[in-house]
């Protein structure tokens, strides 16, 4: 399981007015985790960010699907 880049850039932007920092805030993440991950410094593969992201999906009535590959 990880996180799809890409997708998660755009819903950064799209919900969260592009505030790298709020998004980590609502998945329970530390923001320069989040910002390595972002930035392609650190792998995307990391078991917390990915379960944030999908209990951030249920929250707002998202498709996790779309944001984390399996």
């Amino acid at each position: 399981m990880r996180i799809n880049v890409k997708a998660v850039k755009d819903l950064i932007e799209n919900e969260f007015d592009g505030k790298l920092s709020t998004f980590s805030r609502e998945i329970g993440m530390d923001y320069s985790y989040i910002n390595q991950i972002m930035n392609g410094h650190r792998l995307p593969d990391s078991k917390k960010a990915c379960e944030g992201v999908i209990e951030l999906c249920k929250r707002r009535g998202l498709k996790f699907e779309k944001y984390i590959f399996f």
